[in-house]
């Protein structure tokens, strides 16, 4: 009795194993597209909001190289974490 159902244990083990598996090979499949479409979309807004306050700065008014500053920072923030999520979490 016991040997059946230590059989029927380790069945289940392989059985959750190889979910585990097809589940992460089906997330890191559909994510990767789903991180570079985002990566597109905040580029987008990124430059958007870079254009004109870049063409303040051209000009020389003089809050907007503090403005131009915070826009091209955070942009550069968000594109290294997308990228560490995508080193993290998908490879």
């Amino acid at each position: 009795m016991l040997t059946l159902s230590t059989g029927m244990i380790m069945a289940q083990t392989q059985d959750a194993s190889s979910m585990l598996t097809t589940a992460s090979s089906t997330l890191k499949t559909s994510a990767s597209p789903l991180l570079n479409l985002i990566s597109i979309i905040i580029g987008m807004v990124g430059v958007v909001m870079l254009v004109p306050t870049f063409i303040k700065y051209a000009k020389g008014e003089p809050t907007s190289a503090d403005a131009f500053i915070k826009h091209g920072g955070g942009l550069v923030i968000v594109f290294v974490l997308l990228q560490l999520i995508r080193l993290i979490f998908l490879t």
